[in-house]
């Protein structure tokens, strides 16, 4: 070949913006497709994050023959309100057994942890059991979440004695709240005993067994999401065990009397802390619930919701809500 007569072809313009619009929209094309299959592999994640919570309960369940509450209540002049919660009774059954023992929960109530500087670290374990990889959460509780705390060693005896309260304290995060039932009461107010054990399966002080659960346990919720726009939830406890405000029963437990995904009140440390308080997902369309049998169902947003303040003409509650009540009665559709 005669090296001389050879020249050397450039694209056009026309040429190159045909590869270029060709790529753009192969770039349209695939990035859709691989934020979906990384999407559809988190919620896998976090159903397998709930199917190892609910077998958890099991073997609570039968350990201790009833389901663990969401927690303890009840006054002490020796404790101020802070009550340890599920959780935290949930740890030995979830592979955690030597944080269950350092917290020793059965010994030390949630009080002395928090006052305890050396033990108090213990409180901001992230666990991953409780973590759902779609949701942006911090390891840290939101500030909505907070506990009273010393805030140095030398002001722990003091607080102690007197209960000096420094607010400020976050623990670690969850993003799952156990099933307190479709019951709230929004307006805020002195809650009866009643009303904070709820009518789910797990409430303050409750004490269900799997054999009361008359409507099926496949049928009724046990676990469901909360994300943390709507400020998730502590997987310690509460930090005040006689309150529905966002340091209370929604601390870690969550209502279906609000529709599922709800927006979070813009103060939620009242009573009506609407999604702060509810059940919510960071999955499109939709939020995964561990039910009572142990299977883990995908519930839409879409679902038919409507609590006894909204029963209308029809005069039953929504399937939603029928969902979360272990034992009233009425038909449960397919969903």
């Amino acid at each position: 070949m005669n090296l001389r007569n050879q020249h050397r072809r450039a694209f056009t313009l026309t040429e190159l913006l045909v590869v270029i619009t060709i790529v753009a929209v192969l770039l349209g094309i695939l990035i859709p497709a691989v934020q979906s299959a990384r999407e559809a592999s988190r919620r896998m994640h976090c159903q397998n994050q709930l199917k190892q919570m609910a077998l958890g309960l099991h073997a609570y369940h039968g350990a201790v023959r009833v389901l663990p509450p969401a927690y303890p209540g009840g006054f002490d002049p020796y404790l101020d309100d802070k009550r340890w919660g599920w959780g935290t009774f949930l740890l030995p059954f979830i592979e955690q057994q030597p944080l269950f023992e350092q917290l020793a929960p059965t010994r030390d109530g949630l009080f002395h942890v928090v006052f305890n500087p050396i033990k108090r670290p213990l409180l901001e374990t992230p666990i991953s059991t409780y973590l759902c990889a779609s949701d942006p959460s911090e390891s840290r509780a939101d500030n909505n979440r907070d506990f009273s705390g010393p805030t140095s060693p030398a002001s722990t005896t003091a607080a102690i004695m007197f209960h000096i309260n420094y607010l400020g304290f976050r623990a670690a995060t969850s993003n799952y709240v156990c099933n307190f039932g479709a019951f709230w009461r929004p307006n805020y107010g002195i809650w009866s005993d009643k009303e904070l054990r709820g009518d789910g399966v797990m409430g303050c002080n409750s004490s269900v067994r799997l054999g009361d659960i008359i409507d099926g346990t496949s049928n009724t919720f046990a676990i469901g999401e909360r994300t943390y726009r709507n400020h998730a939830a502590v997987w310690a406890g509460v930090e005040a065990w006689n309150q529905c405000t966002a340091h209370g029963v929604s601390m870690v437990a969550g209502t279906a009397y609000y529709l599922l995904n709800s927006p979070a009140s813009a103060y939620p440390y009242t009573c009506d802390g609407v999604g702060a308080s509810g059940f919510s997902s960071s999955h499109p369309g939709g939020a995964n619930f561990a039910m009572c049998d142990g299977s883990v169902k995908f519930i839409g947003s879409s679902i038919e919701s409507r609590n006894r303040d909204q029963l209308g003409k029809s005069g039953k509650i929504g399937l939603y809500q029928r969902l979360s009540i272990p034992n009233d009665h009425l038909l449960v559709t397919e969903f």
